[in-house]
């Protein structure tokens, strides 16, 4: 389930605050890597935001265009996306 839109911390490089839907409780494969988390008042505990399995990236951010438009969502997408290009560069 995920909260109402609320203002998400971003545990990204650098941090960031945006408001967006926070995916929670989510079920994750045994060998997917979670790379990014978030928390809002609604969910405290960290949620997966950037999760990276084999050959595909899960991005739980950006669920409206103002989502889609923060710079550190573009930064997180571009990063998500040059992880697969090359796996070697990818960071937990």
């Amino acid at each position: 389930h995920h909260p109402p839109p609320c203002s998400v911390l971003v545990s990204a490089e650098p941090p960031f605050k945006t408001v967006d839907e926070l995916y929670c409780n989510l079920s994750l494969a045994p060998r997917a890597r979670v790379a990014v988390t978030g928390t809002c008042a609604d969910a405290p505990d960290p949620q997966p935001i950037l999760v990276h399995h084999g050959n595909a990236a899960f991005l739980a951010l950006g669920h409206d265009v103002e989502a889609c438009l923060h710079p550190g969502f573009t930064q997180l997408l571009t990063r998500a996306v040059h992880s697969l290009i090359d796996p070697e560069k990818r960071t937990a």
